[in-house]
């Protein structure tokens, strides 16, 4: 499937799942899907604007860039990913579909 094609559902059902991220170290970073969040705001004739917060581990974090993500059932993606800040859970990530 291609990236403009994917929608919030589509990673519903991926919610608590590990994605990896190349980032160009010796091994891919792992990040947890936490939530989805569909927008009320639409343009007309475009998909659904959609987020997704991932958690990663607290040490040792990502800058705002494109990564490519792998996810065993949704294969690999090039997303851009937004840092946060950490929270109890580790260090929140952010992409936005529009």
């Amino acid at each position: 499937m291609e990236l403009h094609e994917l929608t919030a559902m589509d990673f519903r059902r991926h919610v608590g799942d590990e994605f990896r991220i190349q980032y160009g170290g010796e091994q891919p970073l792992p990040i947890r899907l936490s939530a989805v969040a569909e927008s009320p705001h639409r343009a007309a004739n475009l998909r659904e604007p959609f987020s997704l917060l991932f958690h990663g581990p607290k040490d040792g974090w990502l800058r705002q860039g494109m990564y490519t993500f792998e996810h065993d059932a949704m294969g690999r993606m090039d997303i851009f990913l937004v840092p946060l800040g950490a929270d109890a859970e580790g260090m929140r990530y952010e992409v936005i579909f529009g």
